[in-house]
């Protein structure tokens, strides 16, 4: 299994490196055009949208999928032949599609990860902190694997970030409580509050500069599970480890919890989720 294991002072740290993601689909969005694939037309009605620092991610797609697929999700949706999608990722400084970054079609059968996919232009008419409108087009038909393909769509995405929604069930005890108010103050980017939840000792050696912490929340944002089930609550003199089971989208992972009473108040030490076969620190 992989071992996610967050503690709060190291996922602060982290997030200052990492500086997290945003997600997101508004009614502002709007999507015009299509993708045709040997000879298969098939028009992209929606839009979303993943940022990492000043680089935005979109994805067009056929079909309405939830916001927390993207933007791994959709490979498996794609698999499934849930989803058809064309995606690419544009440099906010540059205004350019950052030709490094994956450029990928998701059309079943065929679909591909991390390869430039095709010649294309990119016209974009607006790019500030609230939308992104633009044109995205093969001025003639390209050629991979054997499968031929082309896209002309004109799109707007607003840039907005949405709050993220969670959901608890299972244990009321305490130490749970203190659990669910933790990460809906960590899903509200709410800094203040969310500093009530850190023993003194993870709080010691966090960032001053309150903008930094800030960034760091944005990052646990991007990999906090938005279901949670408390499954135990077992407390032990002024300590608890909670059980949980998680999910968002469609991951899924069990859970451990440690917490600790500090000053007569349930604060959040540790917490580790398993969700795959590597092992992975944060």
């Amino acid at each position: 299994m992989k071992r996610f294991k967050a503690n709060i002072l190291i996922v602060v740290m982290i997030g200052l490196i990492l500086i997290g993601t945003a997600k997101g689909v508004s009614a502002q969005n709007s999507v015009e055009g299509s993708l045709t694939v040997d000879g298969t037309t098939t028009a992209l009605k929606h839009i979303y949208f993943d940022q990492y620092r000043e680089e935005f991610t979109i994805i067009l797609t056929d079909s309405s999928i939830a916001p927390e697929m993207i933007p791994d999700g959709i490979y498996g949706l794609s698999e499934e032949g849930k989803v058809k999608a064309l995606e690419f990722t544009v440099s906010r400084e540059t205004q350019k599609l950052l030709k490094q970054m994956r450029k990928s079609i998701y059309f079943h059968p065929i679909w591909t990860r991390n390869i430039i996919i095709g010649d294309n232009e990119l016209t974009i008419s607006k790019f500030d902190e609230e939308m992104l409108v633009g044109k995205i087009e093969t001025p003639s038909e390209n050629e991979y694997g054997g499968h031929h393909f082309s896209y002309n769509v004109s799109f707007s995405v607003s840039l907005k970030k949405e709050p993220l929604k969670l959901t608890f069930t299972g244990k009321t005890d305490a130490p749970s409580k203190a659990y669910a108010a933790y990460c809906k103050t960590v899903a509200a980017g709410d800094l203040e509050n969310f500093m009530k939840y850190v023993p003194q000792e993870k709080t010691e050696f966090m960032p001053k500069d309150p903008q930094e912490l800030v960034l760091g929340l944005e990052f646990v944002q991007s990999t906090m599970m938005t279901e949670v089930e408390i499954l135990t609550s077992t407390i032990t003199g002024n300590k608890a480890v909670l059980t949980l089971a998680g999910s968002r989208g469609m991951a899924k992972a069990d859970g451990t919890v440690s917490m600790l009473l500090e000053n007569g108040e349930w604060k959040v030490s540790e917490e580790a989720w398993n969700m795959g076969e590597e092992t992975e620190t944060k």
